[in-house]
């Protein structure tokens, strides 16, 4: 049993029509004693039929990407105590230097049988037996180029960092604990 009855389906369509953000109404059904999850209510506005498109006008356009936002002006601070002045805003920054272009595809591409001993075996284009690979001149015992091993080889940040670090304190302690388990069995 779904626990969607027709009252709380005409709430739903009340609510959405009134342009109520999924969040809200799953608050709101919450208050009334039938907990739902954001996703709950949007899944049924959805199967529904319901629209939840806001009206235009009624909502800040977002910047199309590409589209330099319109800065906004500097403020000016002054001293406690000071009597308020008149202030030249800072100039406007200067746009951060590019970085040098990322090279994406090698000058002469082959497939994976042409690779010339040593050559890079990174592949760049093409799918199962079409692939094509980088074939540049390899770092010594390496099997990429400067370039892709570079790409390859980036170091790990954020999340993936924190969870890669974990797993291996995660493998010590459960090798330290297999180790104690051993010492208890051979002491017995």
């Amino acid at each position: 049993m779904s626990g969607w009855t027709e009252e709380r389906i005409q709430l739903l369509t009340g609510w959405v029509a009134d342009g109520l953000s999924y969040s809200t109404i799953a608050n709101l059904f919450a208050d009334r004693g039938f907990v739902i999850s954001r996703n709950a209510a949007l899944g049924k506005a959805h199967r529904l039929g319901l629209s939840s498109v806001v009206p235009a006008g009624s909502r800040p356009r977002k910047a199309e990407f590409g589209e330099a936002k319109t800065p906004k002006p500097p403020r000016a601070v002054a001293p406690r105590g000071a009597a308020p002045s008149v202030t030249k805003a800072a100039p406007p920054r200067a746009p951060a230097r590019e970085s040098a272009p990322v090279r994406i595809v090698a000058a002469k591409p082959v497939l994976l049988w042409l690779i010339p001993a040593g050559g890079c075996h990174f592949p760049v284009s093409g799918e199962g037996a079409q692939t094509l690979f980088c074939a540049d001149a390899a770092q010594d015992g390496q099997p990429y180029c400067p370039h892709h091993h570079q790409v390859t080889h980036q170091p790990v940040t954020g999340p993936a960092r924190i969870f890669r670090d974990a797993s291996i304190v995660r493998t010590k302690r459960a090798d330290a604990q297999a180790d104690l388990v051993d010492e208890i069995g051979e002491a017995a």
